[in-house]
């Protein structure tokens, strides 16, 4: 990072040359001053001395690796929602029923007649039809698993790590702290296709449907409170090692200790494969090589480390061995 340059270890530039304060610029700056240096060294080769003595590029860098992991994990935890909406989506598929059952029920009260029960609580027909989660034939499910849950993942998943490149990748603080704006924006984009493009009667039938219980508590229910004590330190008794290790794990911020994980692995995936460790003990990028074509198939975009596209043999930018400014 800046503060140990430019006499510490890492602070070696793609160019060979050292970082300072002065000579940091962002990627689109120093591409262009590295393009007019080398426009004057091909245009006077016989001067390559005075160019190399007056002419610096300067160097390109991040100000702040903490600032990248912070907001690196900060994007992690904005994902966590979406992926508890696709294990929901999962144990939903898991929990239904595998016959097909009807999800519309035409339900009146029984206690009085239906009439009287409009006129006590200002009711229409409508609101005797019950919508809620039921059966789902086996094929559906499939369908389902295949076009509606793989997809979710996919997308999650290669969003988490694009962003995480995305970000890892960005120079200034300045350009962090908006780009993490951005890739939220990105997450609310099927909600706001939905609130747009959806007609009001589909938006009218999802508010309606009822959850699918995944528990029946209708024994508790109708037990004693007593009962319902005493049914519950047998439970717990059962087995004390268990009921310890789970009393304490029910104290623990699951999320947390999930998005931490998660924050973890995509680290240790931005630099298992886009970097490689110095003899200094210091993160470098790898070799870069061009691609042969400018298309992508859906694999290799979704999919880059699986998929990879492919590339020239030979490197167009490799690590520069360290040089004087």
């Amino acid at each position: 990072s800046m503060p140990r340059c430019p006499d510490g270890p890492g602070c070696t530039g793609p160019g060979g040359t050292q970082f300072t304060p002065s000579r940091l610029y962002d990627f689109d700056s120093y591409t262009t001053r590295s393009y007019v240096k080398q426009a004057f060294l091909d245009m006077f080769p016989d001067r390559k001395h005075d160019v190399n003595e007056h002419v610096d590029p300067g160097e390109f860098g991040v100000e702040s690796s903490e600032s990248r992991y912070v907001c690196v994990f900060v994007f992690v935890v904005s994902m966590m929602s979406e992926l508890q909406g696709i294990w929901s989506l999962g144990k939903l598929l898991c929990s239904v029923p595998s016959t097909a059952e009807s999800w519309i029920h035409y339900e009146v009260p029984a206690w009085a007649p239906k009439s009287h029960i409009k006129q006590v609580h200002a009711c229409t027909e409508l609101d005797f039809v019950k919508l809620a989660v039921a059966g789902m034939d086996i094929k559906w499910k499939v369908l389902n698993f295949i076009f509606v849950l793989m997809p979710k993942v996919l997308i999650w998943a290669g969003m988490l790590l694009a962003g995480t490149i995305f970000l890892m990748e960005t120079q200034g603080i300045d350009n962090i702290v908006v780009n993490s704006t951005a890739l939220g924006f990105v997450l609310c984009i099927d909600e706001l296709f939905f609130e747009l493009l959806t007609s009001d009667t589909c938006k009218k039938i999802l508010q309606r449907i009822e959850a699918f219980p995944l528990f029946d508590l209708q024994y508790e229910e109708d037990m004693e409170d007593d009962a319902v004590l005493v049914r519950h330190m047998e439970k717990t008794m059962a087995c004390s090692c268990f009921a310890s290790v789970k009393a304490w794990s029910s104290m623990l911020p699951i999320n947390l200790v999930l998005a931490s994980g998660l924050w973890i692995g995509v680290m240790a995936y931005y630099y298992g494969t886009r970097c490689q460790l110095t003899e200094d003990g210091i993160w470098v990028s790898r070799s870069m090589y061009l691609p042969k074509g400018v298309g992508l198939t859906l694999f290799q975009a979704m999919l880059p480390t699986l998929f990879r596209p492919e590339t020239e043999d030979e490197p167009y930018w490799t690590m520069p061995d360290r040089q004087e400014n």
